[in-house]
């Protein structure tokens, strides 16, 4: 197979497990949306909103305790091979079961401390107590599933995503409403839904683990991935601070919006998940290759292209998403959608550059980045959120991002340096701008009535944006290479 074909073939193999992954997060995404018209009828926005702040808060603390160790695992694990990968397995998943258990009982301990302090009431202790139970199954889940990616078994992958989601939506309607458990029945489901689908995962999984445990190898890995521990848990304190924030300076119902707006929104997060998980192991496959590079520069104009594309469709449509979703009293956070696509898109397209930096050996460079971050997004929120409330949230987001983009494109650029246009993803990004302003502009932000004739224009201009932002970002290879594959397929289509 000649360089450029075995390049082709690899971007396809790519491409093909990262449908997979998009599909199962795709049916995973109705999960959460089939829950967005129960909860909403059944709570109140300021319930909703500490239904929000303990489902973040969770999933920040599973971020701290995994300590960035599935990063670890995926760059040595097609370093090793047989027995010895077997024990870099089991010894990595022992040791984050011990600790996780260990942090769940602390927490469980102090839960009415941590109610108290979070909500100004001891109501909720079950529900932190609850959550405690659910962190050591949900961790070792976590790395169960990174199997699958590692071996790509991308279709498993996607068949227990859907398991879960069938399961979850159904429990939470047995346990909340069915059996009056109010809000302890959305976390009682939650466990359930756990417990469930990680023993059959765990019993399919078993060949891959060795008896022999060595807690020294958890140890090794942890100094590769520990100094990129607090890049990732930026990530999560940026998903958990503006909630906090909200409820500082605008009260519990702000945050139920803001939580609401973020449900739609972050299809871009699920995006950006279903592409990692099919790119770290593809990436770090591919590690000190010839081709490795040009992998990286192609993946990154595809991506890009996805993102804005995605980022133009959830803007324009978020208020017919949400009057199909929710009752009026949530409509307002239609309004929000834009400011927080825009935000987790930057941040999804940035993950191509850890990674280089990660193959590049210069983990801590990740934290160092995502610092910055946190910092630029603290002040102008400080700034911004007191006078314009979640409007102010949103754009403080949005900085940050920029910052962190523009950043991590210049440290890239000189520790693992690859071709991307900035200029290209600006010009296509103001487009997208324009085409928002004009929208809203037109259609009014107090506006609640679907008009036939303002979803038809939105449609036409979405799909000139397609063809404009096609042009702009992709080279005319990659077009071309798009072209002679869609000509091919309406050949095979028609000849039969």
């Amino acid at each position: 197979m000649t360089g450029k074909k075995l390049m082709n073939y690899k971007l396809k193999e790519f491409a093909k497990d990262s449908l997979y992954y998009a599909a199962g997060q795709w049916i995973g995404k109705l999960g959460g949306l089939i829950l967005i018209p129960i909860l909403s009828r059944i709570f109140l926005p300021g319930d909703y909103g500490i239904i929000d702040l303990l489902n973040t808060s969770f999933l920040f603390t599973l971020m701290a305790v995994s300590l960035n160790i599935d990063t670890g695992v995926q760059k040595f694990y097609f370093l090793r091979e047989g027995e010895e990968r077997k024990i870099l397995l089991s010894s990595t998943m022992a040791f984050r079961f011990a600790s996780s258990t260990l942090f769940a009982v602390l927490i469980a301990v102090f839960s009415g401390q941590i109610s108290w302090f979070a909500f100004n009431s001891e109501s909720y202790v079950v529900e932190i107590c609850l959550l405690c139970a659910i962190l050591p199954f949900e961790d070792m889940n976590s790395q169960l599933m990174l199997l699958l990616r590692l071996n790509r078994k991308a279709l498993s992958f996607s068949i227990y995503n859907v398991s879960q989601v069938i399961l979850q939506p159904v429990l939470t309607y047995l346990f909340v409403v069915t059996l009056g458990q109010n809000m302890k029945g959305v976390f009682t489901a939650r466990f359930a839904t756990v417990l469930i689908t990680t023993l059959p995962l765990f019993i399919q999984q078993r060949k891959f683990y060795s008896r022999e445990i060595r807690f020294s190898e958890a140890v090794n890995i942890m100094n590769y991935s520990l100094p990129g521990l607090p890049a990732i848990l930026q990530g999560n304190v940026m998903s958990l601070l503006p909630r906090y924030i909200l409820a500082y300076y605008t009260g519990l119902t702000a945050v139920g919006l803001y939580g609401i707006a973020e449900k739609v929104a972050n299809t871009i997060e699920m995006v950006k998940t279903s592409f990692n998980r099919a790119w770290n192991p593809f990436a770090f496959s591919n590690a000190g290759q010839v081709d490795e590079k040009y992998l990286y520069e192609k993946v990154f104009r595809y991506f890009s292209y996805f993102l804005l594309l995605l980022i133009t469709t959830l803007t324009f449509f978020a208020r017919e998403i949400l009057q199909l979703l929710t009752p009026p009293e949530y409509y307002p956070a239609a309004t929000l959608v834009g400011g927080i696509t825009i935000y987790y898109a930057i941040r999804a397209l940035t993950l191509i550059f850890s990674t280089g930096l990660y193959s590049a050996n210069k983990v801590a460079h990740t934290s160092l980045m995502a610092i910055v971050q946190l910092a630029v997004f603290l002040i102008t929120a400080a700034v911004l959120v007191p006078h314009y409330a979640a409007a102010g949230l949103v754009l403080s987001l949005d900085v940050s991002a920029v910052v962190y983009f523009l950043s991590y494109g210049l440290t890239v650029k000189k520790y693992f340096p690859f071709s991307f246009s900035s200029g290209r993803l600006i010009a296509a990004f103001a487009l997208t701008l324009a085409g928002v302003g004009f929208v809203s502009y037109v259609s009014g932000p107090t506006n609640n009535v679907t008009n036939l004739s303002m979803f038809f224009i939105k449609l036409v201009l979405l799909f000139l944006y397609a063809i404009l932002s096609y042009y702009i970002i992709l080279t005319r290879s990659e077009r071309k290479e798009i072209e002679n594959r869609m000509k091919s397929l309406f050949v095979f289509l028609f000849s039969h």
